[in-house]
């Protein structure tokens, strides 16, 4: 897979643990940093697809860098940490994770967390696309029914007709309806 990876944790010894079961799952796990501070910087140089952090590291935090991130950029976010407390799992996502995995962990619970966090980022691109595009149409909507509006006051006609009309020109200068509605609103100065 081609996801930019990286691994933040104050210990050599569990980021070269994660970066084992990434690669072994075809992760590309290329960054890695030692506390919170330099997660930022790799990550504002590199903007990885997915981060697994530490919460407890020197110079700056998990929680507190994952906020950073979320900032500017829309990361998966993985969190670490050798103790579970509630309202760690409630600050972490406060903090924008996607997920909160404790040590020792498995490789199955990590990547079950990784794969969860990688497909709810990928539906909620999907929803942002679909509204997106409902944004788009009901714009295209509202231009076309202000220039049938303009047709049929203009030249005391009804909607069908007006609609009828704007679509026949649209055909005949083989334009996209809305841009004969919007042309239409301009000649009519509406």
């Amino acid at each position: 897979m081609s996801i930019a990876v990286m691994i933040v944790d104050d210990e050599p010894i569990t980021r070269m643990d994660v970066k084992e079961i990434l690669l072994k799952a075809g992760y590309e796990a290329k960054l890695e940093a030692g506390n919170g501070e330099a997660a930022v910087k790799l990550a504002y140089e590199f903007r990885p697809e997915l981060v697994i952090m530490d919460v407890h590291m020197p110079k700056l935090d998990g929680l507190k860098a994952a906020s950073q991130l979320r900032k500017w950029y829309d990361p998966v976010i993985i969190l670490l940490t050798s103790h579970y407390r509630r309202e760690w799992s409630e600050c972490a996502a406060q903090a924008g994770a996607s997920g909160y995995v404790t040590k020792p962990f498995t490789e199955g619970g990590l990547l079950t967390a990784v794969e969860i966090g990688l497909e709810q980022r990928r539906r909620l691109r999907k929803l942002e696309a679909d509204v997106r595009r409902l944004k788009d149409k009901m714009e295209e909507r509202r231009v076309v029914d202000k220039a049938k509006v303009l047709l049929m006051n203009r030249w005391g006609i009804g909607e069908e007709e007006a609609y009828a009309t704007l679509r026949s020109r649209s055909m005949r200068e083989r334009a996209a309806l809305v841009k004969t509605a919007e042309a239409v609103i301009r000649e009519f100065g509406g």
